[in-house]
C-alpha cells in the first residue's frame, strides 16, 4: 500500500509569535534546506550562523541584543530546572517518580510570548487530562505522515478515554478502569 503524502508546511498550531504571524513558513523551510545542502547537515549552530546575515529570513527570529539574549536563556534555563526536579512517591505500594513542578496556567503575554506558571502541587486531574490530550495529539501528528498505524490506533483509543474524562465534572470521581493493552 502506497500512501501519498502532500507536504503543506505550517507553524505549530501551538505556537503563536510575531515571527511566525509575519514570516513565511515555505521561506524559512526553504532556507533551511539552503543550510543542510550547503553542509551537509543542519544543526542550531549553523542555523544561527547563517541568521546572522540581516539578509536571512531567519534573522529577525533571533534576539541579537546580548543583554536581553542572556536574560531570555537565564529563563529558559530556569524552566529547564522547574522540569528536572522529581520525587519518588509511593503509590498503592508501587513506587512511582513524578514531577515536583507541573504546570498551572499557560496564557499568551507581552508580544505573543507565552507566559507559563508552575505550581508545586500536582496539577488539577482536568489540568492533567489536557495537557496529555495535546501531548498525544503532538505524538499522533508526528507519526500519522509515517504509515505507523498500530500506534496510531492505541493513540486515538487513549485520547477517546481522556476525552470521556476530560467531559467528567471535578465534583465526580474520576477513576478509570484498570485496563490492560496488549501490543503484539
Amino acid at each position: 500500500m502506497t500512501i501519498e503524502i502532500n507536504k503543506e508546511y505550517q507553524w505549530n498550531q501551538f505556537w503563536a509569535s510575531r515571527f511566525a504571524n509575519n514570516t513565511d513558513i515555505n521561506k524559512v523551510v526553504l532556507e533551511l534546506k539552503d543550510i543542510e545542502d550547503v553542509h551537509g547537515k543542519i544543526n542550531p549552530e549553523l542555523i544561527v550562523e547563517s541568521s546572522k546575515n540581516k539578509k536571512s529570513v531567519l534573522h529577525s527570529f533571533f534576539e541579537w541584543d546580548n543583554e536581553k539574549a542572556a536574560e531570555k536563556w537565564r529563563l529558559r534555563q530556569a524552566t529547564i530546572l522547574l522540569g528536572r526536579i522529581e520525587v519518588k512517591i509511593l503509590k498503592n505500594g508501587e513506587s512511582k517518580i513524578v514531577k515536583v513542578f507541573e504546570i498551572s496556567k499557560r496564557k499568551s503575554g507581552f508580544n505573543n510570548s507565552q507566559q507559563i506558571e508552575y505550581s508545586r502541587n500536582v496539577g488539577t486531574n482536568k489540568f492533567i487530562i489536557m495537557t496529555s490530550i495535546e501531548d498525544l495529539n503532538r505524538v499522533r501528528n508526528r507519526l500519522d505522515g509515517h504509515e505507523l498505524v498500530s500506534p496510531i490506533e492505541y493513540i486515538d483509543k487513549a485520547l477517546a478515554e481522556l476525552q470521556l474524562l476530560k467531559n467528567t465534572t471535578d465534583s465526580e470521581q474520576v477513576k478509570p478502569e484498570n485496563k490492560l493493552v496488549s501490543v503484539g
